[in-house]
């Protein structure tokens, strides 16, 4: 059985877009001095999204290519603006470090996105909401609750 589904209405602002980055370059080599850390940003339309729960799925292929040999090691994401690797709080890019290699290889993800059991939500149209306080370390979107517009499920 094959299930296929798409948006009913195909409205950009509608649609719930995720982007994924990391900060190394391609062939760059982690290291205790230079972990890898995963970055994903979730908007709907242009607006962050914010609350929505984000997880990464790692695996592992051996070094000499032979296949996976670790299951998926699942780290969730957060978007608090604690500072490294999140640096504002509420502007939809959720991220976090790798901080377990189980063994030497290439590593690749899955990225899940979903609403948080209803808690997702974005910033209403309107007036442009900018972020507030240094960018690290507690820097945050302050978005008026009156403006926070529940996204439903995804």
């Amino acid at each position: 059985v094959i299930v296929r589904s798409s948006p009913s209405a195909l409205k950009t602002n509608d649609l719930i877009k995720i982007k994924t980055w990391t900060n190394l370059a391609d062939g760059e080599d982690v290291d205790p001095d230079n972990l890898l850390a995963i970055f994903v940003q979730v908007e709907k339309g242009q607006r962050p999204v914010f609350n929505a729960r984000v997880r990464v799925l790692l695996s592992v292929e051996d070094e000499n290519g032979g296949g996976a040999k670790e299951d998926y090691h699942e780290i969730q994401l957060l978007d608090n603006g604690y500072g490294e690797p999140d640096l504002t709080r509420g502007d939809g890019i959720y991220s976090r470090y790798v901080t377990k290699y189980p063994s030497a290889g290439k590593y690749s993800y899955k990225v899940i996105v979903d609403d948080n059991n209803g808690a997702a939500s974005t910033v209403s149209p309107g007036q442009v909401v900018t972020a507030r306080g240094q960018p690290c370390c507690g820097s945050f979107v302050p978005v008026p609750a009156n403006r926070t517009e529940p996204i439903g499920v995804f």
